[in-house]
């Protein structure tokens, strides 16, 4: 963490990028997280990957200045003037008897995410304790697909920033 640290101020980078991987220990990143921001201070932006964009809740004790995420690939079908179909398909399957949930297709994907207003784009997080203080989480709903194969409505994007 120090060489990265000292990397930091030898290459003059505009801000730090942490990698936040589910598949590894889930608290070193937050450890990590705190470190770094106690070592670099609050004038240099903080960026974290995450593939599950559920992470943004985790994040909420932590000043984040950007979230990028994937994972849900936009929903995967949209509803034109809408927005994603994944919300209402959610509603629909939750709210009848379990016996008739069986004839629907895809209801395994329902739990691919805990908060489906987060499927696509941009939102603003409130950090636990800042009152005004927001995390900003970007979602991309990328170029792949679900094991279903296909999209409707919902063009592969590829996202560029400039810091």
């Amino acid at each position: 963490l120090e060489f990265l640290y000292k990397l930091y101020h030898l290459l003059l980078l505009p801000c730090f990028v942490i990698n936040r991987d589910q598949n590894f220990d889930p608290l070193r990143p937050f450890l990590e997280l705190q470190t770094i921001r106690e070592n670099i201070g609050k004038h240099i932006p903080v960026i974290t990957l995450s593939h599950n964009p559920d992470t943004a809740e985790e994040l909420k004790s932590y000043t984040c200045d950007l979230i990028l995420s994937g994972h849900t690939h936009g929903g995967s079908i949209k509803i034109p003037f809408i927005g994603s179909a994944f919300p209402y398909y959610k509603k629909l399957i939750t709210s009848l008897p379990n016996k008739y949930k069986s004839y629907f297709p895809y209801t395994n994907y329902l739990n691919v995410v805990d908060h489906i207003e987060w499927v696509e784009g941009i939102h603003k997080i409130d950090r636990l304790g800042d009152n005004n203080e927001k995390n900003i989480l970007y979602v991309s709903s990328g170029v792949g697909s679900h094991e279903s194969g296909f999209r409707i409505f919902c063009p592969p994007e590829i996202n560029v920033f400039t810091i």
